[in-house]
């Protein structure tokens, strides 16, 4: 406590105790202003003047080249230290504050980060979530548009179709109007093979009553003279041949309907007598 030279290798600075009331500074260089007394101990005024010596070497404060101060009282000096220490004591409180203040901040702006990185990654998310979307989106419409190709392709397609089933109806429509036409005609025919029929069970009927006539005519011819017997040959004759007339146009007649050709002639006028 007698000797506190902290640094020997300069003699411009040093330090030394006259007695334990007073303390001498001898150096060349600043010093704060020593003002405000206030009373603390003598060891701890002693270390308040040291650091504040060692602080105002490293920055000095500005003063008159050589200043030398001797026999200052010790009271005078630990007050002067203890009202800088004040200060920088409350100098040192606001920098905490301040400090504290800006950590307080910088928690705020890493929550801020934090949220931002959030949002970012959410707003990431969306973006990804949106091109998977169009991406989507794209695929889907490129479906659409595969399916609207084949669905055109059908419809043209049915569109063929429709116009063949018109045409192949066109075409039945005409062979049913062809049938219809067979149809009638064959009825016309079977009504005519009907009439036909008819005529030919007339004729037949026509024939057998003849025979009958030119049998009953043959018995009577032989029956009666000569002259007679004669003339009813002659006559017998002429009958033979209407009825070889007759059977004539009976089998041709027969012979047309059997091939499916009309009859449109005229009835055979009635037998004769004379």
């Amino acid at each position: 406590m007698n000797d506190l030279r902290r640094r020997p290798e300069s003699s411009a600075k040093r330090l030394s105790i006259i007695d334990p009331s007073t303390v001498r500074l001898s150096f060349t260089g600043s010093i704060s202003d020593i003002s405000t007394p206030i009373t603390v101990p003598l060891e701890e005024g002693l270390q308040k003047l040291y650091q504040v010596y060692e602080n105002n070497v490293e920055n000095p404060i500005p003063l008159p080249r050589s200043v030398q101060i001797t026999d200052v009282p010790l009271s005078t000096i630990a007050d002067s230290l203890a009202h800088r220490f004040q200060e920088q004591h409350a100098t040192l409180l606001d920098c905490a504050s301040q400090l504290q203040y800006i950590n307080q901040q910088l928690q705020l702006s890493k929550q801020d980060l934090n949220n931002m990185e959030c949002l970012y990654s959410v707003a990431v998310q969306e973006a990804n979530r949106r091109a998977l979307s169009s991406d989507e989106l794209h695929l889907r419409l490129e479906w659409q548009k595969e399916e609207i190709t084949r669905i055109d392709s059908e419809k043209e397609d049915a569109l063929k179709q429709v116009e063949q089933q018109k045409g192949e109806r066109t075409r039945l429509q005409g062979e049913v109007e062809t049938l219809n036409e067979f149809v009638e005609e064959n009825e016309m025919l079977r009504q005519k093979n009907g009439e036909l029929e008819r005529r030919q069970r007339y004729l037949e009927g026509e024939v057998e009553e003849m025979r009958a006539r030119l049998e009953r005519s043959d018995h009577v011819l032989r029956s009666v003279p000569s002259p007679v017997q004669k003339m009813c040959a002659s006559l017998l004759v002429l009958r033979e041949g209407q009825y070889g007339e007759y059977k004539r146009r009976n089998d041709k007649d027969r012979d047309r309907k059997s091939s499916g050709y009309l009859i449109d002639d005229a009835p055979l006028p009635p037998l004769q007598f004379y």
